[in-house]
């Protein structure tokens, strides 16, 4: 990291503020400038520690650091090690070399076991940040940097040395192997992980010596051992688990039977999946410390041990046990005892007990195919109790259960016993298919909704119910209904339009729901819905049947590719109502009295056709774009912004928290930007957290947003701004997104848009385009209106392929080329445009690697007109583009630049005059930013040709040569761009402040009628020829080398990079 970023990534941690306070600025920079060294990591381990200090304390730590002058990064984390106390360092080192990855709940159990403080001590490390918490999708986990981990393991070999080689904390497979084979001293182990596929000696020999290792707290036992210990007289006969133990992992562990030894009476946790035990003990164990035994897997289990001794055991997980008849009773009369899972125990046949402790708050038993009985009595007062009880042999409720009220959540089939459940039975029901088709499932439904349980209920959810073709009509009885959620309902079509009388509804979640074609109107309750995996869908008439009524709101289309232009229009639909709802009188949005800060997203596949001509007013494809403000121009705070998501992400994006949003900064002059606001939003944008659903994206998808705080902010900046200068407002606004535990999320692209909104007494919304150039919204009424498409312009559209421009590399500099309608061009066509361009540029290039040489070559141009293929074209241009007909670049005072600057203009369809027989003049001027909203003009390119390539159309076919759709010039002018390259040259002499450029790109017919532009690019390339004459063209930013980076990573190279492939020297990148 550059000194700046690094001194506010310190200062964040150690003033929780963005600059240093005023008399420790001094202290921070040499902290920043000789220990950091621009390493994120230091720079928040010394942020965290020196944070609260004194700044004598300051001068200690940094007179400490200073005997180590060439101090790495290992000296700095040491520091804020040795400033823990013991309680502390104990924690740190056991999760450094045993806990690392691991459930947060489940360390600080199992620490505090031990007699550590561990809710205090990990607060502390957290404060530190010498640990830090990530979500797996489920439970908050712990991970390490793996530079503290190595410190920490680094420590503890230290230690070792100096108690003569004895090691507390054994984690490295081949070094607990030499320690049992040269038969060191292994009495003071604490803790030991041993991956027992690794091993390189006999595993009975770990197993034996276990007897002797009093002092060991924590044991994890990996791998599959490939030997038989059964027989084994002596293992079985000295085999002894030590009694301080107070953590068991023994995956696969071969033993059918471990005999009834005494276990450890601290032990907490017990863990032994998918292994090949039978049973654990004969007699009852005393182990009132347990309180967690997981035997998921152990597909050979056949008898469920006593528990009796185990008062404090509060979950048992016998998950997959397919060979398990039988729970043994004495579970349900635990005192404690919160959690029992036995799903797909597919030969357990009954759950009975005489007694059913009042602690019990969840029994899953799905896919217990042959429980025929469960006879448990559970009290009336029983509540929040929790109840799964579907894909069973249970056809009816079972009788013990029918008096309970207010469960948490009861999971059943569909069944007609379902009508006896009494009123506000549970809150939350799920259901799956029947096992007994008394009736078609529909009808079955209809009669079973309008019943008291269901009139109460508040969530209602239908999980792979493969016989169920609709939902019934008469689903709108269910007035309390909040949330409908619909999972692998594979045969469902569409729903019913009576859901839209749900009054209460707030959610609706529809997930791999294959065949749903058709989603009708939802109540204006709603707040969010998430369709994902409907692969079929394709209509959304509209989201709310009337307008809505939430500020607040969530809708995610997830690999819903086949959404068709309504469902777009829909979705556009309800952004304007939801603005509508926040906007006040005086045509602004938010009102923090009054709204609270509104917020709502939308999450839907990247539809170029149409998202492009909602957002934005400005369009980057990378992920930072820069907005220039008229100092007459009238700017609300509606600002919605957009990000383009890469389809190719190195995690799996569906059941992960998403970070998403942007920062916005105020130009101050020479590259100076200050903080106004920022846009942060956490949220699953999949809506699932189900690590086995698999939610890969299958294309890129946009989220959409509108954040009220935020942008009122920005308002009131600008026009605070204007109040001081009348130089033009600049705004860098700065795109970001990353998962929760700060992977990167690639974006591929960004944009605004900002919405003056005006209600006028009959309640409806106008919301005006940020700038006069923007195209009007009367394009989509033109393109409705102008449907022409004659016999003489499909005979154009029906050119499909063009192999090659010449047959041979190109002899003239100057060349034009157009394909006016030939809208069925395909990829190949495109290739070979730009395999004419790229040889075009090679034979004017000269070999100190720039195009232009005014004595040798004249005056260079050369252009393409052709249809806009935004998946092709948009990958050749540009490195900048703009969605209007002017763009501002910045340039860095190290970025090597070349003269090789090509441009592009993206010309709308529709236009007020014919373009047929009319010369057009298009190009730009190009201004360089003197500051404060000073432009001084460098060159203008321009030129004059027709496009369509007929001076003379006869009358009867000039309506026939009408754009069908929008056409893209791209060309190279090479005298314009060899002014712009010296002036850049000039300017980075006299000062260090970034160049800033502004191009104005223009177009109009001869006689001065303007060209409609809906967009313009550049693009520089460096230019350098090899002995082979091969071209090697690098990129302007790195950012362009971040992409090709991201989309190698992802197994995917795109259609232009396997054209243009480079490799950016690192001399050129920013």
């Amino acid at each position: 990291m550059n000194f700046e970023d690094s001194l506010k990534l310190f200062s964040h941690n150690a003033f929780c503020d963005s600059h240093p306070k005023e008399d420790y600025y001094e202290l921070s920079t040499r902290v920043v400038a000789d220990y950091a060294k621009g390493i994120p990591l230091a720079l928040n381990i010394l942020g965290s520690f020196l944070r609260t200090k004194e700044k004598s304390e300051w001068d200690s730590a940094l007179r400490k650091l200073r005997k180590y002058p060439n101090a790495d990064i290992q000296q700095v984390l040491r520091l804020s090690y040795d400033a823990l106390d013991d309680d502390e360092k104990n924690i740190l080192l056991d999760i450094a070399c045993f806990f690392h990855d691991h459930e947060m709940k489940k360390i600080t159990r199992i620490l505090k076991s031990c007699g550590f403080y561990a809710d205090i001590g990990i607060k502390s490390l957290l404060d530190k940040s010498l640990v830090s918490i990530y979500s797996n999708g489920r439970d908050e986990c712990i991970k390490m940097h793996s530079l503290i981990q190595e410190m920490c393991r680094k420590i503890i070999h230290e230690e070792s040395s100096k108690n003569g080689g004895r090691q507390i904390r054994l984690w490295n497979t081949e070094e607990v192997c030499n320690i049992f084979q040269n038969e060191r001293d292994i009495y003071g182990v604490e803790s030991m992980i041993v991956d027992m596929n690794e091993i390189t000696i006999d595993p009975r020999i770990i197993i034996i010596a276990l007897r002797k290792m009093p002092k060991l707290r924590l044991l994890a036992l990996r791998g599959n051992i490939n030997m038989d210990l059964e027989g084994n007289r002596v293992l079985v006969e000295d085999f002894q688990l030590p009694n301080d133990l107070r953590y068991i992992e023994w995956d696969k562990c071969p033993l059918k039977f471990v005999r009834s030894i005494p276990w450890p009476q601290k032990l907490v946790q017990l863990s032994m999946p998918d292994s090949n035990v039978q049973k654990l003990w004969d007699t009852p164990q005393n182990l009132p410390s347990l309180e967690i035994i997981d035997l998921r897997g152990c597909k050979r289990l056949i008898e469920c041990p006593n528990l009796a001794g185990a008062t404090n055991l509060k979950l048992i997980s016998l998950y997959g046990c397919e060979s398990l008849q039988d729970v043994h009773p004495s579970i349900f009369s635990l005192p404690k005892i919160q959690n029992l899972y036995v799903n797909f125990c597919t030969s357990l046949k009954r759950l009975c007990s005489g007694y059913c402790s009042p602690s019990l708050c969840t029994l899953w038993a799905i896919g217990c195919c042959n429980l025929e009985e469960f006879s448990i009595p559970i009290m009336s007062d029983h509540s929040n109790l929790t109840l799964i009880l579907p894909s069973t042999a249970l056809t009816e409720v079972p009788s013990t259960i029918m008096h309970l009220k207010n469960l948490e959540w009861f999971g059943f089939n569909i069944s007609y016993s379902l009508q006896k459940l009494p009123l506000n039975f549970a809150s939350k029901i799920s259901l799956k298919d029947p096992i007994k088709h008394e009736d078609d499932t529909c009808i079955m439904l209809s009669r079973i909704l309008p019943t008291p349980a269901f009139l109460s209920l508040k969530q209602l959810s239908f999980f792979e119910c493969k016989s169920l073709s609709k939902l019934p009509d008469n689903i709108h009885v269910l007035q309390s209904l909040q949330l409908l959620h619909l999972q692998s309902c594979h045969v469902i079509t569409s729903l019913p339009k009576s859901i839209k009388n749900l009054q209460q509804l707030m959610g609706l979640v529809i997930m791999d729901c294959k065949m749903l074609q058709y989603v009708p109107p939802l109540p204006p309750s709603i707040i969010y819905f998430k369709a994902l995996n409907c692969k079929s869908l394709e209509t959304l008439s509209s989201l709310t049947s009337e307008p809505p009524r939430q500020h607040n709101a969530w809708f995610a289309f997830h690999n819903c590719t086949k959404l068709d232009d309504d469902a777009y229009e829909a979705v556009l639909k309800d952004l304007k109502s939801r603005i509508e709802l926040v906007a006040n009188n005086d045509g602004y949005s938010h009102n923090e009295a009054n709204n609270d800060s509104p917020f709502f997203y939308y999450y839907l596949p990247s539809k170029e056709s149409i998202i492009n001509e909602w957002f934005p007013d400005y369009y980057s494809r990378e992920a930072s774009i820069i907005v220039e403000v008229a100092p007459d121009h009238k700017i609300s705070s509606c600002l919605v912004g957009c990000i383009l998501i890469s389809q190719y992400q190195s995690f799996n994006f569906g059941v992960k928290k998403v970070i998403f949003g942007w920062k916005c900064y105020l130009g101050k002059g020479c590259n100076e930007w200050e903080w106004i606001a920022t846009s942060a939003n956490r949220g699953r944008l999949t809506g699932s957290n189900r690590p086995k659903i698999v939610l890969k994206m299958v294309s890129d998808h946009k989220v959409v947003w509108y954040d009220g705080e935020p942008s009122n902010k920005i308002m009131e900046a600008i026009k605070e701004r204007k109040r001081d200068s009348s130089c033009n407002t600049m705004l860098k606004f700065e795109f970001y997104a990353n998962i929760e535990d700060n992977e990167e999320v690639v974006i591929k692209g960004c944009g605004i848009r900002w919405m003056h909104v005006h209600v006028n007494h009959e309640g409806q919304i106008s919301p005006d385009a940020t700038h006069e150039g923007y195209e009007s919204h009367d394009v989509e009424r033109q393109r409705t209106e102008n449907p022409k498409k004659s016999i003489f312009a499909s005979w154009f559209q029906r050119l499909l392929e063009v192999s090659s421009l010449t047959s041979e590399p190109p002899r003239k500099h100057n060349a034009w080329f157009g394909f006016h309608n030939c809208t069925k061009l395909d990829d190949d066509a495109y290739d070979a445009v730009l395999e004419d361009f790229k040889s075009r540029i090679k034979l004017v290039a000269n070999n100190d690697g720039y195009s232009h040489n005014e004595a040798n070559n004249g005056n260079i141009f050369f252009y393409y007109y052709l249809p806009s293929k935004e998946s092709i074209i948009n990958e050749w241009f540009p490195d900048y583009y703009s969605r209007e007909a002017s763009i501002i670049v910045e340039v860095a005072p190290d970025h090597k630049i070349s003269s090789c600057l090509v441009g592009c203009i993206l010309i709308s369809q529709y236009q007020s005059c014919k373009l047929v027989e009319k010369e057009v003049i298009f190009g730009w001027k190009c201004y360089l930013g003197k500051g404060c909203n000073e432009w001084e003009w460098i060159t203008t390119f321009d030129t004059r040709k027709l496009l369509t390539g007929s001076c003379y159309v006869p009358d009867d076919v000039i309506d026939q040569l009408e754009m069908v759709s929008d056409h893209k010039v791209v060309w190279y002018h090479g005298e314009p761009s060899k002014k712009i390259t010296e002036a850049i040259k000039e300017r980075r002499k006299g000062t260090s402040c970034n160049t800033m450029l502004k191009f104005e790109f223009y177009a109009n017919t001869e006689d001065n009628e303007e060209v409609v532009i809906k967009g313009c690019g550049i693009r520089w390339m460096h230019v350098h020829v090899n002995h082979q004459g091969e071209i090697s063209p690098d990129a302007t930013h790195d950012v362009e080398s971040q992409r090709t980076e991201n989309q190698r990573k992802s197994g995917f190279t795109s259609w232009f990079q396997r054209l243009l492939c480079y490799k950016a020297n690192t001399e050129e990148e920013i």
